[in-house]
């Protein structure tokens, strides 16, 4: 009776102890389950702020591309407007030069069919003939020369001979028709001022012949009604 006694509380506190054992780690399972599913929450919510950041992102990279796409588009159209401008400008100053040329050439084509085909006037050309003896009744005091050194030449010598002065344009007078072309260059002489009686400066008219006459300046201003005392 006595082992049985014992037995029954020994059997008792290895029965007590076993159960609180079984509490002790039920209790520590559910803290253990408590921390884990804490521990997943916190990490689903990271995550899914992750998630929400990362869109936000991507939609401000999208919204930048297509900013950057409309600036892009506009720097080309600008580009391609400044490139039409100066096509335009081009083609026009293209155009402007090859008119100018045209110009230029109808010009020199016109000047060698002139000379090819005209030849250079003399007395025998009657319409010539026409224009001099108009020309000199217009400019009564103008002598005509066929070039500037036989101008210059002829006034020199009247002015050592006779006592004259002169003056030779040192631009030529043209005449053209449709058979013929001519320069002549002008002389014109004239009596220098103060010479008798304190005398202007006088033109002397072209149809006074003062190479054939041997007239001078003091002779021509006497034919004037100069007294001219003292002087031949």
């Amino acid at each position: 009776m006595i082992y049985t006694k014992k037995t029954f509380i020994i059997f008792l506190i290895v029965f007590l102890l076993c159960g609180c054992g079984k509490e002790n780690k039920v209790t520590e399972n559910k803290v253990l389950q408590n921390v884990v599913e804490s521990e997943q929450e916190k990490e689903i919510e990271e995550n899914n702020k992750n998630v929400d950041v990362q869109e936000q992102v991507e939609e401000k990279n999208e919204t930048d591309s297509d900013t950057n796409e409309k600036v892009e588009s506009k720097d080309t159209n600008n580009k391609n407007n400044m490139n039409t401008n100066n096509n335009t400008n081009t083609n026009k100053q293209e155009t402007n030069t090859n008119a100018s040329e045209n110009v230029e050439s109808n010009v020199e084509v016109k000047k060698e069919e002139e000379t090819n085909t005209k030849h250079t006037c003399t007395d025998a050309d009657s319409g010539f003939v026409i224009w001099k003896n108009n020309y000199l009744k217009t400019n009564n005091t103008s002598r005509l020369y066929d070039s500037f050194d036989i101008a210059y030449a002829a006034g020199y010598e009247i002015a050592s001979k006779y006592s004259y002065g002169y003056i030779v344009d040192k631009s030529p007078s043209r005449y053209s028709d449709d058979t013929c072309t001519k320069e002549v260059y002008i002389l014109e002489i004239y009596v220098p001022q103060g010479i008798c009686e304190n005398n202007p400066m006088l033109y002397v008219p072209n149809n006074i012949n003062i190479e054939g006459q041997h007239l001078t300046s003091v002779g021509y201003l006497k034919q004037l009604g100069y007294e001219c005392v003292g002087k031949s």
